[in-house]
């Protein structure tokens, strides 16, 4: 038993350390204004979203190619998963990807798109544009991850990156690499994942800053809580360096009959953002999932939609 706690303790020490020390670093190298390529700060999955993006700790198929790719160790089957994003603005992406689950080395790819149309082109200030043009953003990736142990794992994601803003184009690499411990039998999870570590060449003139982010989630995968209800909750610190902010999401899962699930996430920092909401249908070998998020301003609303394809 003292050997376990011992264990635990190293574990979690070296997990918050290493993070800590990421944030610190990061600090001194990308702290430097704002970042585009805002696709890489949306989320993406109905059941996250519904969660209120608090998922670095419990994403544990295809969609850990983008929350935390240690995640991806601890599935127990292969998937594909397809996801719909309405977004604001008549703006709009898909995301596809693949999850193999091999023993030693379980392997992902992934595929994003995202479209904004409608974009007024001006060359002075206006009532009426003297153009509509649109953007494109286009992500796609290789993840691996391995579990060192029953209990921690580690990832990474190396991913291509390709935007298009009127008639000009860029391209660029970038990585994340994610850690992930699970304690036994508590089914309570610590995860920290670095996300967007790369460079875009020059769109035109100068090229875009990439939106180099931190996470750090903790959460519980399921534990009951009446007859055929179980529940799982989760919360995460997001710290975006070169914006120099922090963010908090936070969220719970009511799954019943191990069929349906219903969901609510609670976003702060966020500008015009609060609250998520969600709902699943899970069966033996495919699950669907949709999520709202509501923006305050008269933004407007998103949807989210997501099919999973269990293998």
């Amino acid at each position: 038993m003292k050997v376990r706690q011992t264990s635990h303790r190293t574990a979690i020490h070296g997990l918050l350390l290493g993070f800590f020390y990421c944030v610190f670093l990061g600090n001194i190298i990308f702290a430097n204004g704002s970042s585009g390529f805002a696709p890489l700060k949306i989320g993406i999955g109905a059941r996250p979203a519904g969660m209120g993006n608090a998922y670095t700790a419990l994403a544990t198929h295809a969609l850990a190619t983008f929350w935390n790719p240690a995640g991806l160790a601890f599935s127990n089957q292969s998937n594909a998963v397809m996801v719909h994003n309405a977004w604001l603005f008549q703006s709009r992406s898909d995301f596809f990807a693949f999850h193999w689950n091999r023993r030693r080395f379980p392997l992902a790819f992934y595929i994003h798109s995202f479209f904004i149309g409608e974009i007024p082109v001006r060359n002075y200030p206006s009532l009426q544009p003297l153009a509509q043009t649109s953007a494109e953003y286009l992500t796609g990736g290789f993840a691996i991850a391995h579990r060192l142990s029953g209990q921690f794992s580690f990832g990474a994601t190396i991913k291509y990156l390709f935007e298009k803003i009127f008639i000009h184009t860029a391209s660029g690499w970038a990585g994340d690499v994610g850690f992930r411990y699970r304690f036994t039998k508590k089914k309570i999870v610590l995860a920290a994942v670095v996300q967007n570590v790369g460079k875009m060449n020059a769109l035109e003139k100068e090229a875009t800053p990439l939106p180099v982010l931190a996470r750090l989630g903790a959460g519980i995968e399921s534990f009951q809580v009446a007859s055929h209800f179980q529940m799982a909750l989760a919360v995460d610190a997001t710290y975006l360096f070169r914006e120099q902010q922090l963010r908090w999401n936070a969220g719970s899962e009511i799954v019943a009959w191990q069929h349906l699930s219903f969901r609510t996430g609670f976003w702060l920092g966020y500008p015009n953002q609060f609250a998520s909401f969600g709902v699943g249908v899970r069966k033996a070998w495919w699950s669907f999932d949709y999520s709202f998020r509501p923006f305050q301003q008269q933004l407007g609303n998103t949807h989210q939609f997501s099919l999973t394809i269990w293998l």
